[in-house]
């Protein structure tokens, strides 16, 4: 029985596919996780993207070698059933 739930817990995917694309930011706070890591090793779940980077007065396009950095903006997009999963990993690596 128990050994039944480890493997679901193990194995779960959200089943909230809603198939709209939504957009929300993220501040990089200082000497977080995040300050100083490559976009590829954020490893964002469900598909989620980081589609831009607000750096400063500048804007820009990143690419998965992008370096992040404290008060970098960053704006994810994602499927809207799986906003709070990205938002929670995020908050994770934002700390």
């Amino acid at each position: 029985m128990y050994e039944t739930l480890l493997n679901n817990k193990v194995n779960f995917v959200p089943k909230v596919f809603q198939g709209e694309i939504k957009e929300f930011s993220v501040l990089i706070e200082t000497n977080s996780h995040l300050d100083g890591m490559m976009i590829r090793h954020t490893r964002l779940p469900y598909g989620a993207k980081v589609s831009k980077v607000k750096r400063h007065s500048n804007e820009f396009v990143p690419h998965k070698d992008s370096i992040l950095m404290a008060g970098d903006e960053l704006t994810i997009t994602t499927d809207s059933g799986f906003v709070s999963e990205v938002k929670k990993h995020l908050d994770g690596l934002n700390k």
